[in-house]
């Protein structure tokens, strides 16, 4: 009877997911490398769109609970990955999944390196779960330093705050503009407050729920909590500010 496998593949990029590349490469590289050991494929699992630093991913979720009825079951299984980036992108992440699935009487196996339980076989596992977590830290100092330097040109690079929205422009790039009707509201509720017509919070959270407002939560809820950070928001002066990075307030 031949051995039962499932693929795990992982993108980490909305866009990749989006485009398509990535996800269909690695199904494909991991059936062929089953099929030619003789493996039965009894199901695939993906996170799209997931870091590979985020342990907890619903795909994982999905094929350990898999792999549970499985193994209460005395069943074997492999689990085949396309290469060891997809799989985690540090070496306690990458050990603490391994764990999982031998607790849960599967292995792990991948057409790009060979995982042997020697010495010599974990030192070289250890090194290459190492080489990704150094990429995947250099990629984000990467990130955040594209992303410090948008701000510092003054450009908003976060999550778009309430009332506006990111459109594409040719010139500038991803660029925040106004969401209307949501704009106008906000801009309402701010002018509203700074004359005193509206004298508390409480005033300006009734003032947005009478206009039906929502950002994304349900339509006509509005918090206090939400209140007070519209009030407060430096972006909404024309100015850019983020401290945690060192970039003053400028225009």
């Amino acid at each position: 009877m031949p051995k039962k496998a499932v693929i795990y593949y992982r993108v980490s990029s909305q866009r990749q997911v989006d485009e398509g590349h990535g996800m269909d490469g690695q199904e494909h590289m991991c059936r062929v490398y089953a099929e030619a050991r003789g493996y039965e494929i009894i199901g695939k699992f993906g996170d799209e769109g997931v870091s590979g630093g985020v342990v907890d991913r619903p795909g994982m979720r999905k094929m350990l609970n898999f792999l549970d009825e499985r193994s209460a079951k005395q069943q074997e299984t492999v689990v085949v990955i396309d290469d060891i980036k997809r799989w985690a992108r540090d070496i306690e992440g990458h050990f603490a999944l391994k764990t999982s699935i031998s607790s849960r009487n599967a292995t792990l196996e991948s057409p790009t390196m060979k995982f042997e339980d020697t010495p010599e076989g974990k030192f070289v596992e250890t090194v290459l779960a190492g080489a990704a977590e150094l990429e995947r830290n250099q990629n984000q100092k990467q990130v955040c330093r594209r992303m410090k330097a948008r701000l510092q040109a003054g450009y908003w690079c976060f999550d778009n705050p309430p009332g506006y929205t990111y459109t594409k422009d040719s010139v500038h790039g991803k660029l925040l503009t106004p969401d209307e009707p949501k704009a106008s509201v906000i801009k309402e509720a701010l002018e509203g407050f700074a004359s005193g017509k509206y004298h508390t919070r409480e005033d300006v959270r009734q003032f947005l729920i009478s206009k039906q407002f929502t950002h994304r939560g349900k339509k006509g809820a509005v918090y206090t909590e939400q209140v007070t950070r519209i009030l407060t928001r430096v972006l909404y002066t024309g100015y850019v500010e983020y401290s945690k990075w060192g970039v003053d307030l400028h225009k």
